[in-house]
């Protein structure tokens, strides 16, 4: 008899959660071995089982749920990560997968195409909620001249040194507390930092300055590692 794929189930809404856990029990090929409903009891235990897969909602009590996705890597690179949201934004969608999920799955999914994410993912194949599949891809096929906050190095040019630096840090999915908590700044300073860059990106929202930060080329490996040093 196959071995059952470990899953840890990461969400702050304990009926919604319950609903999760049945669908995983549906699948057959899968063993519940955790659950956690914040960003530390899902740290505590995804360390602790190493499972093949964690499900979690982007939206996590007590953090950035796009950090905590990032971290799993770190706490156990071969756990595969399928995320469980109900914001379809294709900016959110990327940063997702980008920042090392392997599937997104919409909350309005009925049971059938859940326990079919949960199969893809588990066994090592990449899933995206069909619902997803138009917006995300007229989201990459925009013209970029037409998207707001479009990369460009022109508007790259326009940051400071501190402007910048807190941008990385948003598309880290760090929440304005812990950026000045890391600089040492006030949470006001900060938020006319956030304004700041987001005028001058023409962003409207965190989700295209994160958007903004991916076209950037913020989300690679190296970028991170040249950008970290601005001060």
């Amino acid at each position: 008899m196959p071995r059952l794929l470990t899953v840890v189930l990461v969400d702050d809404h304990p009926l919604f959660r319950e609903g999760l856990k049945r669908i995983v029990e549906t699948a057959g090929t899968l063993r519940l071995v955790g659950e956690a409903a914040t960003m530390d009891e899902a740290r505590t235990a995804i360390g602790n089982h190493k499972p093949d897969l964690a499900l979690l909602d982007i939206a996590i009590q007590g953090g950035s749920g796009m950090r905590l996705v990032r971290e799993i890597k770190t706490l156990s690179p071969h756990t595969r990560i399928l995320v469980v949201s109900s914001n379809s934004d294709p900016a959110l969608v990327e940063g997702a997968f980008h920042a090392g999920a392997s599937g997104f799955l919409t909350k309005t999914a009925g049971s059938l195409e859940s326990v079919k994410a949960l199969n893809r993912v588990a066994g090592g194949d990449v899933y995206l909620d069909p619902e997803l599949t138009q917006s995300v891809a007229m989201a990459r096929l925009r013209p970029a001249h037409a998207t707001p906050g479009d990369g460009n190095a022109h508007s790259a040019e326009k940051l400071t040194n501190r402007e910048r630096q807190v941008l990385q840090m948003v598309s880290q999915g760090l929440y304005t507390r812990e950026i000045a908590s890391m600089l040492g700044l006030s949470t006001k300073t900060v938020e006319h930092h956030r304004c700041r860059l987001m005028r001058k990106l023409g962003c409207r929202n965190s989700a295209e300055v994160v958007a903004w930060a991916h076209r950037a080329g913020l989300f690679t490996e190296d970028a991170s590692r040249q950008r970290g040093a601005v001060a």
